[in-house]
């Protein structure tokens, strides 16, 4: 790939991306199923490509965007992030279940994926995971252990893993406002009687003045650095620390090697954050700015991945993919209602339907559903998602260690990941079930 050619690659990416946007400014109905634009440019890539139409041809470097972003991408993620214990001690319930349904999401999901194989030989090893990174990470994370996969020499879970995070984020959506209807008849919303529609700009088109924010803060003076320029480098400083260090380390404990490279940047920004607060530099990271970074380049990941996923691969596995989303989907349906019920003792259902809507599809599908039952803020639920997404960050290094672990055997992977499960549910009955405990109140 030379300089010209990524120019031209970027430039169609984002005519498509702007395409997404426009459809889904012009077509109300993907407003309210919370597509964003990257899927849906990604769709029309794809049916405009050569798998289909053939009216536009994509660079064969699309199919590359996913497995080099998504370095840059969890480095962003890992770096600045703070946790205020307190808090962590107080939502401890929420967490709980939150790490719950991602254990078990993953295990019985390796489970489903090796029992499939039996009567579906050609789908790819190890695909049973990828529900967990497409149903509890979303595209994104989907994108990244996809990449995992392929630098493994495992083909395939890429195009999956897509798949299954848009039936996760529409499963979300859709199963996520029949759930709350229903609950708000049986009277399980503490804040609304009915479920109250969102303001149109909620969904689509310009933000009002007053909702309009700011994509980060320059934390230096322009006359030094640019803004965005410097958080960028800082997390490009935490990639390279991170590959340093690991590659020295592997002289010393070879096993190491194995690590794939997506590890690099997470453990560089691991290293680099707390000596930065340490030494009083933190002033100079702005988190905001940060996660605009990532948005943009899981914007690029999202999109380009879509467009390459492989259309016989879609249909040849529809079956297996539909049964098991399903599966996937009543159980997290199971675990957020039921769990939630018993640990928290107050906005239970708040807590539940964010825990759902982070186990389907991402942190913006359970706000959605959050916002829905909570219209003014009042509950603890949008806080209690912050600050059990910082408690379980460290999940985030499961996309690179359970590819690798799978392609060693299935029964370390299945003690990890039904052990965090039930161990998390266990504690958590013991600690607010069994003694009535009261969680967070209102």
């Amino acid at each position: 790939m030379t300089l010209s050619s990524l120019q031209g690659d970027l430039v169609i990416i984002g005519v498509f991306l702007i395409i997404g946007f426009i459809l889904r400014e012009l077509i109300k109905p993907l407003q309210k199923i919370f597509l964003p634009a990257s899927v849906i440019g990604g769709v029309i890539a794809l049916i405009s490509g050569q798998q289909v139409l053939g009216w536009v041809e994509l660079p064969s470097s699309f199919s590359q965007f996913s497995g080099v972003l998504i370095n840059i991408i969890m480095t962003a993620l890992i770096l600045g992030i703070s946790l205020n214990f307190e808090k962590a001690k107080s939502y401890m319930d929420y967490t709980l279940v939150s790490l719950g349904v991602y254990g078990l999401q993953a295990g019985v999901g390796i489970l489903i994926g090796a029992a499939f194989i039996i009567f579906w030989p050609l789908l790819p090893e190890g695909w049973g995971v990828m529900g967990v990174f497409s149903f509890f990470g979303g595209h994104g994370t989907a994108g990244a252990a996809g990449a995992v996969f392929a630098d493994l020499g495992i083909e395939g879970n890429l195009g999956i893993g897509m798949i299954l995070a848009t039936i996760g984020l529409i499963s979300g959506v859709v199963i996520g406002m029949i759930i709350i209807n229903y609950g708000v008849r049986k009277g399980w919303a503490k804040y609304i009687q009915d479920a109250k529609s969102r303001p149109n700009w909620f969904y689509g088109g310009s933000l009002p003045k007053e909702q309009q924010k700011s994509i980060g803060t320059e934390k230096v003076t322009s006359m030094s650095i640019n803004g965005l320029a410097l958080q960028f480098g800082l997390i490009l400083v935490a990639m390279f620390l991170g590959k340093v260090l690991i590659q020295s380390l592997t002289l010393i404990l070879p096993f190491l090697s194995v690590l794939p490279e997506l590890t690099y940047g997470m453990v560089g920004a691991m290293i680099i954050w707390p000596l930065m607060v340490l030494t009083k530099l933190d002033v100079y990271v702005d988190k905001k700015t940060i996660n605009s970074i990532n948005g943009l380049l899981l914007e690029i990941v999202i999109l380009t991945a879509i467009a390459t996923i492989s259309i016989e691969l879609a249909t040849t596995f529809f079956v297996p993919l539909m049964i098991y989303s399903i599966i996937m989907v009543v159980l997290t349906i199971f675990i957020a209602l039921y769990f939630c019920k018993k640990f928290c003792s107050t906005e239970w259902f708040e807590k539940a339907m964010a825990i759902f809507g982070a186990g389907t599809g991402h942190a913006g599908v359970a706000l959605m559903l959050v916002r829905t039952i909570d219209p003014d803020s009042k509950s603890s639920a949008a806080e209690a998602l912050g600050v059990a997404s910082g408690l379980t960050a460290w999940l985030k290094f499961f996309v690179a260690l359970l590819p690798l672990l799978l392609l060693q055997g299935m029964v370390l992977p299945l003690i990890m990941m039904f052990g965090m499960g039930i161990v998390s549910l266990g504690l958590g009955w013991f600690l607010f079930a069994r003694r009535g405990s009261k969680g967070v109140k209102a």
